[in-house]
């Protein structure tokens, strides 16, 4: 519509002129209808014009994406997944990644020199800590995860554990080399208390926990330890263990233990399933050309009895009694104060000291199990009267025997 003609009959309306529809016509050079389409244009009221309501994809899902990225500290590629397979989500992840962009801002990489290794030379070891994830129920499970990654093709090896002791080491590592089917030449640790006595440093040398030094013998790798406090020396592990905040988007989305394991196995297989931004190639099939670089497999039984037999350590108090499964077992006054190790088998428990057998008893149902040669040394100990410890020994014992 002619703005000329619109404000002519605007002008003519305010001055109360009347107005000539045909020669506002000749003047102006159109139809008399179009300047009649002005002046009712003009003369209206207009509505205010109702803007276009644009529908997302997050629209619903608003307040599940900030729960997960921002309480959660839950990457967006996790999110993604859980929206996609427990929500109903239907829109992309370019997305989700744009929606959680706005959310938060990106915290700056450090800068870091990057070093690759050969097919089957290296493997590199950690924990994700203290990882503590509740169910739909709001029990409060405190986790860890065992991270396991092969420096050339980034096969990854994930377990759940409920602790991060010597033997769930050893455990894992076997789980390890049996996913792989292989053993890596090196596997790399930090300063783990489970793995090294003295910690490297700039001035020291690692010196490895004994008995972890023979279980690498029989496994098949040299233990090699990183630098203290330059955790970026094993830095393909470290980014594994910023990939386990995925398993921060599952809280509230899982009832018992068993399934959270079963979260934790499947996100395992996806992660070895998903492009390496260095490699730009699936880990599962640049596995492919490693595997045959690894060291046979070593006899799974030796390396399953580090953990299967866990060692059970007491120290022994000033009544020179030690306590297995709610029973109390003698040892001689000399061991009061020091830290003994227990084993059962074949109904027998056996006590070591400085891997020494020093006393051994059968597993009763008693509650107190005095060896007569420890009884009569403590007495010795506590009574003046070496005439009172014959009689008080011999009564006492028989007493024992009634409890």
């Amino acid at each position: 519509m002619r703005k000329d003609i619109r404000e002519a009959v605007y002008i003519m309306k305010m001055n109360h002129e009347k107005i000539n529809w045909a020669k506002l016509a000749r003047q102006y050079d159109c139809d008399y209808r179009t300047v009649k389409k002005a002046y009712k244009e003009r003369d209206s009221d207009k509505k205010p014009r109702k803007s276009r309501v644009v529908k997302k994809k997050t629209d619903g899902f608003e307040s599940i994406i900030e729960e997960k990225y921002i309480k959660f500290d839950a990457p967006a590629i996790e999110v993604f997944n859980v929206l996609k397979n427990s929500y109903g989500y239907k829109g992309s992840y370019s997305t989700i990644k744009a929606y959680t962009h706005n959310l938060k801002k990106n915290k700056q990489n450090e800068v870091t020199m990057r070093f690759e290794t050969l097919p089957g030379q290296q493997c590199q070891i950690d924990w994700k800590e203290d990882l503590t994830l509740v169910s739909r129920n709001g029990e409060v499970f405190n986790i860890n995860i065992f991270l396991a990654i092969l420096g050339y093709s980034r096969m990854k090896y994930i377990k759940l554990t409920l602790d991060r002791n010597q033997p769930t080491l050893f455990e894992c590592l076997t789980n390890t080399i049996k996913y792989y089917g292989g053993t890596p030449s090196m596997f790399l640790f930090d300063n783990m208390k489970t793995v090294a006595d003295q910690s490297r440093s700039q001035f020291d040398n690692v010196v490895y926990n004994e008995r972890f030094y023979e279980f690498s013998k029989d496994a098949g790798f040299i233990p090699k330890s990183c630098m203290a406090y330059r955790p970026q020396t094993k830095g393909k592990v470290e980014v594994v263990a910023k990939i386990m905040n995925r398993l921060k988007a599952y809280n509230n989305e899982f009832n018992t233990l068993d399934e959270l394991n079963n979260i934790v196995i499947k996100l395992n297989e996806e992660i070895n399933n998903e492009i390496q931004q260095t490699t730009l190639e699936k880990p599962i099939d640049r596995f492919q050309k490693e595997k045959e670089y690894l060291n046979p497999e070593p006899k799974y039984d030796i390396l399953e009895a580090y953990y299967l037999e866990k060692e059970i350590v007491r120290k022994v108090p000033k009544d020179c009694l030690i306590t297995y499964q709610n029973h109390k077992y003698s040892v001689q006054p000399a061991f009061a104060g020091k830290t003994v190790t227990i084993h059962a088998q074949n109904d027998i428990l056996y006590i070591y000291y400085n891997k020494t057998l020093i006393s051994s008893h059968k597993i009763s149902d008693k509650l107190i199990n005095y060896n007569e040669t420890d009884y009569r040394l403590l007495a010795k100990h506590s009574l003046i009267k070496e005439e009172l410890i014959e009689r008080i020994c011999e009564d006492n014992l028989k007493l024992f025997d009634k409890i």
